[in-house]
């Protein structure tokens, strides 16, 4: 019973959050991470990418890795289905953004949507920022990037720091539909196999009680006829030892005992 309960709780948390992140690549956002999963997030990380993994969540993070190209047809797959895809790079290794993107077969959008993504921002920010950060839309999904340097990105950390970008990323890319639609599927999917295992747990113990019942009630096993005949040939040399019975008598009945069925 406590299992159950444990098993239910577990699918109500699920349905609840916020939406479910994918997180591959490096992990050193540790604490970003723990953010995010105060807010109501579940982060879950994953060492590779394929359609399977990817119908689990809502978004995928892509952290200053670099997926192989079968990853990335999933991943593109993945976005043009509805998913979100924010992606992390090195920005102190690729020269542009735009390289970046290729690689995903995504294109910059107009420098204007750059704003969207930073209503805090004063406009100054944004255009230290433009070069290095982009958002676009694929198929029904929606993507997020954004070039890491270490030195640079302190730099305008009072503003847009790591926590921030997290929160207002998963905000936006966590399109609602497509949250309740994972969340939908992925509570339906583990109710059904609770139930399944609370049937196989219920058959299990309903099997043993019945055995335990017949093994109580069951009566004692009738001697075999083998044995009776047995114990009547003793029976009856004792009878002729005490001179109950005559030696021909004794040699009768003898016969007439080996020779019954």
């Amino acid at each position: 019973m406590k299992k159950l309960v444990l098993a239910l709780f577990m699918l109500g948390t699920l349905a609840a959050s916020q939406g479910r992140i994918a997180w591959y690549g490096e992990r050193e956002f540790d604490e970003n991470v723990a953010s995010l999963e105060r807010q109501g997030y579940t982060v879950k990380y994953v060492d590779s990418i394929d359609e399977k993994t990817l119908s689990r969540y809502d978004v995928l993070v892509v952290c200053l890795a670099e997926p192989s190209q079968k990853e990335k047809e999933a991943i593109l797959d993945f976005v043009e289905a509805g998913g979100g895809l924010l992606i992390l790079y090195n920005a102190m290794t690729h020269s542009s953004i735009e390289e970046v993107l290729s690689g995903y077969q995504l294109e910059k959008t107009a420098e204007g949507d750059s704003n969207i993504v930073f209503p805090f921002l004063p406009e100054d920010k944004i255009d230290e920022l433009r070069k290095r950060i982009s958002i676009s839309q694929k198929g029904k999904g929606r993507t997020l990037a954004v070039g890491y340097d270490p030195v640079a990105f302190q730099a305008v950390s009072l503003l847009f720091d790591v926590d921030k970008l997290l929160e207002f990323g998963m905000d936006w890319l966590c399109q609602d539909w497509h949250a309740e639609q994972t969340q939908s599927e992925i509570a339906k999917n583990r109710f059904s196999l609770a139930v399944v295992l609370g049937i196989v747990a219920v058959a299990l113990i309903a099997g043993y009680v019945l055995y335990r019942k017949r093994k109580l009630k069951a009566p004692e096993k009738p001697e075999s006829k083998e044995s009776e005949k047995a114990e009547k040939i003793r029976e009856l040399k004792a009878r002729f030892v005490y001179g109950e019975v005559s030696r021909d008598e004794y040699q009768r009945e003898l016969e007439r005992l080996e020779h019954s069925d």
